[in-house]
């Protein structure tokens, strides 16, 4: 079975070197992005935690090899908000990409954690999901400047909303020194806000207005490919489409953060999610005309052993005007063979008018 293995991971990396493009111009080599879904049952069941710590210590492993720039995590990370031994686990997992090897081949590989419904802490007194019900997640993934922040270590990391449960990255897509750049922006669950100069009841505004928060974040890089990264959008489980997941001022359903924040922003191509213990997602048009996937990542209440490890590897081909899904699992010990899932859900192609929609300056 190891020998098995060590083939089917030398296959990998011998073709990727192929499939990412190696001898393509830095400026259209495709990237890869990783989406981590929830992770709660592992987290909660020990005997599933190494299926989680190896999803991350594949990535580490093989980032040169499938250019990989960004992991993303879509939230629920943990199971209780209140228990400090599992946002020690989660810590800990996510650590490994700290020291692994990335796509320039130096130390660090960018990465971000969402804030979703099962970080909030209800032992915590109060109503608001982003109040002091946050502040353990603030305390194991948050910081109030970049200097101070979790993510102080990676240099791709620009900025953390002043409740710590918002924040972006800008990566680059084939280097340090050449290649477009990309917006990785993360939102709290429910994305709590109104557009600017909306006419509001008083009780209806969040004490932070995230949406336009985000929406500032988009102006100042509105040419800028982005990605948006939130806990409950995609599927129609436990809130969305038509409904936020909790209750209270200004919070917003699937619908609402689609209408107050992507179909106007143009720029906005991919929209990752979790929560819904779904494999699906659907394009959508927005204003422009332009496409815009959306894409839920849930499995680990669905697959065996705790979603058996499977995460999406999203490889973007500026050259083709492609974007590519697959779904995989490096292997865990219940399961160690290394595999793709298949079907439509699971493994597809969106094609983008990428060149007319993100023209060179």
């Amino acid at each position: 079975m190891i020998l098995r293995f060590k083939f089917i991971l030398l296959f990998f990396i011998a073709f990727s070197s192929v499939i990412y493009g190696e001898n393509l111009p830095p400026e259209r080599s495709p990237l890869t992005i990783a989406v981590i879904g929830d992770q709660q049952v592992p987290i909660r069941k020990k005997e599933f935690y190494p299926s989680f710590i190896r999803q991350i210590e594949w990535l580490s492993e093989n980032a040169e090899a499938i250019n990989l720039r960004f992991v993303t995590q879509v939230g629920d990370i943990i199971e209780n908000g209140h228990v400090h031994e599992q946002w020690k686990l989660a810590d800990a997992a996510m650590a490994v990409l700290d020291g692994g090897i990335n796509a320039d081949g130096k130390k660090g590989i960018p990465w971000n954690v969402a804030y979703g419904n099962h970080e909030v802490n209800f032992k915590e007194k109060g109503s608001d999901p982003s109040g002091k019900k946050a502040d353990l997640f603030r305390s194991y993934f948050g910081g109030n400047t970049i200097s101070t922040h979790r993510y102080s270590n990676q240099k791709s990391f620009k900025g953390v909303s002043s409740n710590e449960l918002n924040t972006y990255h800008i990566i680059q897509g084939a280097g340090e020194k050449s290649g477009r750049q990309f917006l990785m922006l993360n939102l709290e669950y429910d994305v709590p806000g109104h557009k600017k100069d909306s006419k509001v009841l008083e009780e209806d505004r969040p004490k932070f207005d995230a949406i336009q928060w985000a929406q500032g974040v988009l102006d100042q890089h509105h040419k800028m490919p982005t990605v948006i990264t939130t806990h409950v959008f995609e599927g129609k489980k436990y809130g969305p489409p038509n409904r936020p997941y909790s209750k209270g001022p200004g919070r917003n359903s699937q619908i609402q953060i689609f209408e107050k924040l992507v179909r106007n922003n143009p720029q906005v191509f991919l929209v990752l999610s979790g929560h819904t213990s779904e494999d699906s997602h659907q394009v959508k048009t927005n204003d422009a005309g332009y496409k815009v996937l959306q894409l839920v990542t849930d499995y680990n209440k669905v697959l065996p052993h705790g979603g058996g490890g499977y995460m999406r590897l999203i490889k973007i081909d500026e050259s083709k005007e492609t974007l590519a899904v697959k779904t995989f699992t490096p292997g865990i010990p219940q399961d160690p063979e290394p595999k793709y899932r298949k079907g439509p859900k699971s493994e597809f192609t969106v094609r983008f008018d990428w060149n007319k929609r993100f023209p060179k300056e």
